[in-house]
C-alpha cells in the first residue's frame, strides 16, 4: 500500500482530465442540494431574489408554487447526480479490485450502471448508519435507565455499545470490498466477510484506515473552506471529485494487496 501512490493515481489513467471534468461537474449537487433545501425548507420564504420574483409577480401564489416545484425538480436531479457519482465510485474501485485495466472507466462506458449501482450502494450505506444510529440511542437510554440500578452494569453496557460501534464503523471499509465484490446490496451488510478481509492483514487494514480518515479530514477542511464562498462553487466540486478517487484507490490497494489471492 502506497498513500503518494493513491494521490497520484488518477492522473496515471487515460483520459484522467475529461474523466475528472465529468465528475466535477456532477458534483456540482453539493451546492444545489444545499440550494433546494433552502428554498423548500425556509421559514420565510423563498430567499431574497426569489422572494421579490414573487412579490412583483401578477400571480404570487402560483410563482411561489412553481418555485418550490422547481425546487423539487433540483432536488431530484441533485439524488441522481449523487447517485451517479457514487456509483462511479463503487464502479471505480471494483474495477481496480479486478484488476482491470483503466481502472477508473470512462463515463460513457458505465452510465447505464452508475445509477442503479449508486443507488444501491448509497442505500446501503444509509440504512447501515440508519442502523447504528438506532443502536446508539437505544443503548443510551438504557445506560441511563441501568445507571440507577447499578453503575457497574451501566459501565459495562456503556463499554459493550462503544466497541460495538467502533467495530462497525472500523468494518466500513471492509464492508464496502465486499459490495464491491459481489455488487449486491446485503453485501453491504455481510460483516463476517468483513471480519475475514480485515484478518487477511489486520495491522495493514489499521494502516489504511488512517490514511482514510486523513482523506476524510482533507475533504472536510475543504468544505469548510470553500462551501461558503463564491469560489467554492468552482473549486469544491474538483477537490470533492479527486478525493473520492483517492479514497476509492486507498480501499483497492489493500484488497489487491491482501485479499485479491482469493
Amino acid at each position: 500500500m502506497n498513500f503518494v501512490d493513491a494521490f497520484t493515481y488518477l492522473f496515471k489513467q487515460k483520459n484522467w482530465f475529461v474523466k475528472s471534468l465529468i465528475g466535477s461537474l456532477l458534483f456540482f449537487f453539493i451546492k444545489v442540494i444545499a440550494f433546494s433545501f433552502e428554498i423548500i425548507h425556509s421559514e420565510v420564504g423563498p430567499s431574497p431574489i426569489l422572494d421579490s420574483i414573487v412579490r412583483h409577480s401578477p400571480a404570487p401564489g402560483i410563482s411561489l408554487f412553481l418555485i418550490n416545484i422547481g425546487a423539487i425538480v433540483l432536488l431530484i436531479f441533485s439524488i441522481w447526480m449523487l447517485a451517479s457519482v457514487y456509483g462511479y465510485f463503487v464502479t471505480t474501485i471494483r474495477r481496480y479490485m479486478r484488476g482491470q485495466e483503466d481502472a477508473v472507466p470512462d463515463w460513457d462506458e458505465v452510465m447505464q450502471k452508475l445509477f442503479f449501482r449508486g443507488l444501491k450502494a448509497f442505500l446501503a450505506l444509509f440504512s447501515f448508519m440508519t442502523i447504528l444510529f438506532i443502536v446508539f440511542w437505544v443503548g443510551f437510554f438504557m445506560n441511563h435507565m441501568l445507571v440507577a440500578i447499578s453503575p457497574f452494569a451501566a459501565m459495562i453496557s456503556n463499554a459493550v455499545l462503544t466497541i460495538t460501534l467502533v467495530y462497525c464503523l472500523m468494518m466500513l471499509p471492509a464492508l464496502m470490498m465486499s459490495f464491491c465484490e459481489k455488487d449486491k446490496f446485503f453485501a453491504a451488510f455481510d460483516l463476517i466477510r468483513a471480519k475475514k478481509l480485515f484478518q487477511k492483514s489486520p495491522k495493514n487494514y489499521i494502516v489504511m484506515l488512517i490514511m482514510l480518515v486523513t482523506v476524510v479530514f482533507l475533504g472536510g477542511l475543504a468544505t469548510l473552506l470553500l462551501f461558503e464562498a463564491k469560489v467554492g462553487i468552482l473549486i469544491l466540486p474538483i477537490i470533492c471529485f479527486y478525493l473520492v478517487t483517492v479514497f476509492g484507490n486507498i480501499v483497492g490497494q489493500y484488497y489487491v494487496a491482501y485479499c485479491k489471492e482469493e
